[in-house]
């Protein structure tokens, strides 16, 4: 299977025959120059080895989901020979893949899904039915069972936030479900300070509550965008981070298994973040910087501002130290814990 895989994958990332990558001709025709896309795709299902073994339903989310987000995993890249030389983030792409049911049954797949939105704005109503489409078919490729309530089920719309968080987590605990999701989208309130002040503002959020075993995993992000922004690709990629954050914890839980050591987890906080785009270089950095120390996993990414976890055995003063040379005259980075 797993060889099936990378031969099918392949193909379909570099547009040619699985026959070619099998036995490719000894004289062929000069191929066609590469979409960017298809090159940097390849550069994913290059690194399917490391990966070791995946399931049926990570092969699946493998080819669905995550190569379709590929630039999420793709820190660099540089032309290289006859195609393009990428720096992959080996190990988001390893977290992406390891949060699923495990070996959970009936109730225990389920997860509460409550989508919240502003009803009197198009742009927010047009999102609805995509948005519900994505979060169905995401669950269901790991195994889980969504179920959307209706809009009243946490009373009338009243609570929101952390208070909106703790009911619905606490019906799935009541119930013995996998987990609950919360995706909200609405519009920002005017800043009108904003160099884009005469433009609506979106806000998304996204709170993920997932109960592995006996223990519980809370994951929160929130992002805002302009007008022309799509709603639904920033609740995907929340979402995204959700799945990212919890499977980086449960290849810790293995790991901490393994070794038979707890650790601790220290909560390293960047203030002065511009972007995503300069997010996803910092997170680069970061992970480079505390290396072997520990692991690091995404906690909270909100305006502004971004929270990780670091999975270590050393004390915060060594991991601040490792990730000094990161702050810049922008962003400052912090850790805490013992």
């Amino acid at each position: 299977m797993q060889k099936a895989l990378l031969l099918a994958l392949a193909a379909w990332a570099l547009q040619v025959p699985c026959a070619a990558i099998a036995a490719p001709r000894a004289t062929q025709a000069s191929s066609p120059k590469r979409d960017l896309s298809d090159l940097l795709k390849a550069e994913l299902v290059a690194q399917l080895s490391k990966l070791g073994a995946l399931a049926d339903w990570q092969e699946k989310v493998f080819n669905e989901e995550l190569l379709p987000q590929y630039p999420r995993f793709v820190r660099d890249y540089r032309p290289g020979g006859s195609g393009v030389v990428a720096d992959i983030d080996v190990q988001g792409m390893r977290s992406y893949l390891a949060w699923g049911p495990g070996e959970a049954k009936g109730d225990a797949l389920k997860v509460l899904v409550f989508l919240s939105l502003e009803k009197d704005e198009a742009k927010c109503q047009e999102a609805l039915l995509p948005i519900r489409k994505v979060i169905k078919a995401r669950l269901e490729r790991r195994g889980f069972q969504p179920l959307f309530l209706e809009s009243d089920a946490l009373g009338e719309g009243k609570l929101t936030g952390a208070a909106q968080n703790e009911r619905l987590s606490e019906q799935a605990r009541k119930k013995g479900y996998a987990g609950s999701l919360i995706v909200q989208w609405q519009l920002a309130p005017v800043d009108l300070d904003s160099a884009h002040a005469d433009e609506k503002h979106y806000q998304i959020r996204v709170f993920h509550f997932s109960r592995p075993g006996k223990g519980e995993w809370k994951h929160e992000g929130n992002l805002e965008i302009l007008e022309n922004d799509s709603i639904l690709q920033a609740a995907e990629r929340l979402m995204s981070d959700a799945v990212t954050d919890f499977g980086g914890r449960v290849l810790e839980a293995r790991a901490t298994k393994d070794q038979g050591s707890e650790g601790r987890e220290l909560k390293l906080i960047l203030t002065g973040v511009r972007d995503f785009a300069q997010f996803r270089e910092l997170r680069g950095r970061i992970q480079a910087a505390v290396g072997a120390l520990g692991t690091i996993q995404e906690r909270q990414f909100s305006r502004g501002r971004v929270e990780f976890a670091v999975l270590t055995q050393k004390p915060a003063g060594d991991i601040q130290a490792a990730v000094a040379p990161v702050a810049g005259n922008e962003v400052t980075v912090k850790v805490e814990g013992p």
